[in-house]
């Protein structure tokens, strides 16, 4: 049992060299698994939501709902797979996270003013707020930021 997990630890970091959806959605949900219980219970409240905010699964349904049916997958699976990497930074402990709450309500707002402008103009903007996770995530300058 051991061995298994030191390979599949081993393997972790080659998923990202596929890039296919699925490779990124299985790495997301280990890294989803490594984090502490505390950790875990704020990515569940930012998944979820509270009383007090929306959490992805509601934003992402909102956003998917405005499109018809044979379009939502792709949508869908992008956002699953953009709120999971964005969820994972931002449960972490304020003093290590580099993903922060205002953060959050901009990329929410961006892709919200998206849904405006259509299906494709929804698939860029996703694929920007991916870019500019990402770039955080790696520590590289985002535009705007000194």
């Amino acid at each position: 049992m051991i061995a298994a997990w030191s390979v599949l630890f081993l393997l972790i970091p080659c998923l990202n060299c596929f890039g296919t959806n699925l490779e990124k959605e299985k790495m997301s949900a280990t890294k989803v698994s490594i984090l502490s219980e505390e950790e875990k219970d704020w990515y569940h409240k930012f998944q979820n939501g509270s009383f007090v905010f929306d959490g992805w699964k509601q934003i992402s349904h909102d956003i998917v709902s405005n499109f018809p049916d044979k379009e939502r997958k792709k949508i869908k699976r992008s956002l699953h797979v953009l709120g999971e990497k964005i969820g994972v930074e931002w449960s972490k402990d304020n003093a290590i996270r580099k993903i922060d709450t205002d953060m959050l309500r901009k990329w929410g707002d961006t892709l919200d003013k998206a849904v405006e402008h259509g299906i494709n103009h929804v698939h860029k903007t996703i694929r920007h707020v991916e870019r500019e996770v990402d770039n955080i995530l790696h520590d590289r300058l985002v535009p705007g930021q000194e």
